[in-house]
């Protein structure tokens, strides 16, 4: 009678540990797909929500634990290409606005590249806007924890924190004007940039009517005495119904009467205000929309 030989104990040993490998490698696979698929998730939340520091946090995080970053789409290289253009060839602040924004643009669409957040901060800083390169460098050091220049970094850091407290240094006056006069030129800088009054460049993100360039144009926010402040294309005394608060800026472009436009905006930093444009008919039914950022012209 035939007798069905037993495998030996070691190449026993040997499958079992192959079939544990193999099945543990499919479990990591497919925990890896995962993971990429729940990026992309949290990378489209974030950019209907730019200012939730801690989604970004979040994605950031689940980044670092992937095998490899997902590789950068064209929408996130053009950015960078347009901010590393920009940068090059700034000759103003406001230039310098420009290519820290076209950097940040990179780090909305791919939020895990530390590189785009170290770029925006150092155009910020050329920019004088000490706040925003701040938050960018701390964004870079939180998206490269292990970053070779954490160092050099981390002094950049400490000397923007200088600048923005140090206001006559910063703007390279000369010294000996007195500590009063420096204190109060900043006051009174960061009221400006704390009000919604001022001028405002308007650029459109998405959904956006073909004339509505020429038919709104860039806007003015004007202080009034109750505490509001108003938005027209035209003189302050123009201007339309309007309502705002510290943070928030709701207005009504055009006649109420006929066909006008409401926009409703919000604060997401310091200098940049993003607003939803509803446009209603005479007879009041909505027509296009769009979304538009206004960013604060700083000359």
């Amino acid at each position: 009678m035939s007798q069905r030989r037993l495998a030996q104990p070691h190449k026993l040993a040997l499958a079992v540990c192959i079939i544990l490998a193999s099945v543990a490698w499919r479990a990591a696979a497919q925990a890896t797909g995962s993971d990429y698929a729940k990026l992309r998730q949290l990378t489209s939340q974030l950019q209907n929500s730019p200012a939730n520091a801690g989604l970004r946090k979040q994605i950031i995080a689940l980044a670092l634990k992937l095998p490899a970053p997902p590789a950068e789409t064209a929408a996130a290289l053009k950015a960078e290409g347009a901010g590393e253009y920009a940068f090059k060839h700034a000759q103003t602040q406001s230039d310098f606005s420009s290519a820290a924004e076209a950097f940040e643009q990179a780090a909305l669409i791919e939020p895990w590249v530390a590189a785009n957040y170290y770029n925006a901060g150092q155009a910020y800083a050329k920019a004088k806007h000490f706040n925003l390169a701040i938050a960018a460098l701390n964004w870079y050091l939180t998206a490269a924890p292990n970053a070779g220049d954490r160092d050099a970094v981390l002094k950049r850091i400490g000397a923007l924190e200088y600048a923005r407290v140090h206001p006559a240094v910063a703007n390279d006056q000369p010294r000996g004007q007195p500590v009063a006069q420096a204190q109060a030129a900043a006051a009174a800088r960061q009221r400006r940039q704390d009000s919604l009054a001022g001028h405002w460049n308007v650029r459109f993100n998405k959904g956006a009517y073909y004339n509505i360039g020429g038919s709104l144009g860039n806007w003015t926010v004007c202080a009034h005495p109750y505490g509001f402040a108003a938005v027209a294309a035209e003189p302050c005394e123009a201007t339309t119904t309007t309502y705002s608060g510290k943070d928030h800026l709701s207005f009504i472009y055009g006649q109420v009467n006929s066909s006008h436009v409401v926009i409703q905006c919000s604060r997401i930093r310091t200098d940049e205000l993003r607003c939803q444009a509803q446009s209603y008919a005479m007879n009041g039914s909505p027509g296009w929309n769009a979304t538009l950022t206004l960013v604060r012209n700083s000359n």
